[in-house]
């Protein structure tokens, strides 16, 4: 789930209830609207940089061809401009000035009918151009089957960040050769993890299946902590992470536990724990102080009071 710089406005999109379709909410409304965006078998969603009223998404097809649609929050429903890349080139429409101030980035899959050379590729998007390369590094030593490219974040000036499914590891590449990668641990919980960066570019936030690891700037540095015990014998994973920009804090969602878990970077702990109920998946908080999440398994609206 993402929200506006503001936190007036959340956007999400559950592949399995929502498809090819946002869910969102306003802080001033209890109900939440469907906006349906097309014939995609699911959207991912990316929120830009926190000063940014605009957010993209993009439209996971069947690998014949990669979709990215920008959109405002005040107007989530219109498209306002677009990039598809049916292969190794991409074509851009709309105003193409909502890609300036910094590079777009996303990953995603293009099969051999679009490229002749099937994998997971990088996207780069700014308001002059789209780059597309392939992510060669991805190869036979991962298992394609269980695994798949999952996020990629741009890091100061380390290169390009990229959360792999299913592992433990982070994925460093150079700005400059996009098909190399170093790794980088984490906690060793075979999670999928997608990092988060604080505005400040202090740190990282990453969730290794059941645990919340704290990476410094330089990648070193590294603070663990296991947010999500195991329930009944069982190991259950963290659901998905959000910075509240307000504070710096991070929120994360417990599906097993029915709450959501406020946490503080320094030192790595707990701060306070917001009972929804049920199991919530994806969680922010809204600008009227009011903590939201939506389930688990029916994507319903799950709402815990200010405190």
């Amino acid at each position: 789930m993402i929200t506006d710089p503001a936190c007036s406005v959340a956007v999400s999109c559950l592949a399995w209830v929502d498809h090819g379709a946002l869910w969102t909410l306003r802080s001033d409304s209890l109900t939440p609207d469907e906006i349906r965006l097309g014939d995609a078998q699911w959207l991912s969603l990316h929120p830009g940089l926190s000063n940014q009223t605009v957010f993209a998404v993009m439209h996971h097809l069947d690998g014949s061809l990669l979709r990215i649609t920008a959109h405002t929050y005040a107007e989530p429903a219109k498209v306002v401009a677009s990039v598809e890349v049916p292969g190794w080139t991409a074509s851009m429409t709309g105003a193409a000035e909502v890609w300036a101030g910094h590079e777009w980035l996303f990953v995603g899959y293009l099969g051999d009918s679009a490229t002749g050379a099937a994998g997971y590729y990088l996207i780069r998007v700014t308001e002059s151009h789209a780059r597309v390369d392939r992510l060669d590094w991805f190869d036979d030593g991962f298992d394609h089957g269980y695994q798949g490219v999952g996020s990629v974040l741009a890091i100061g000036d380390h290169g390009y960040l990229f959360g792999v499914q299913r592992s433990s590891e982070l994925a460093l590449a150079s700005f400059d050769d996009v098909s190399r990668v170093r790794f980088v641990g984490l906690a060793d919980r075979g999670g999928n993890p997608a990092p988060i960066s604080d505005s400040d570019g202090r740190g990282l936030w990453v969730i290794d299946y059941d645990t919340i690891v704290r990476l410094d700037a330089r990648l070193q540095g590294k603070q663990t902590l296991l947010a999500q015990p195991a329930v009944d014998g069982l190991r259950m994973f963290l659901g998905d992470g959000w910075l509240d920009p307000a504070n710096g804090h991070f929120l994360v969602a417990r599906p097993g536990a029915g709450d959501v878990l406020e946490v503080a970077p320094s030192p790595l702990r707990i701060v306070a724990s917001h009972h929804l109920g049920r199991q919530p998946l994806q969680a922010v908080r809204m600008s009227d102080g009011r903590i939201i999440a939506r389930d688990w398994q029916s994507g319903d609206l799950l709402t815990a009071p200010p405190t």
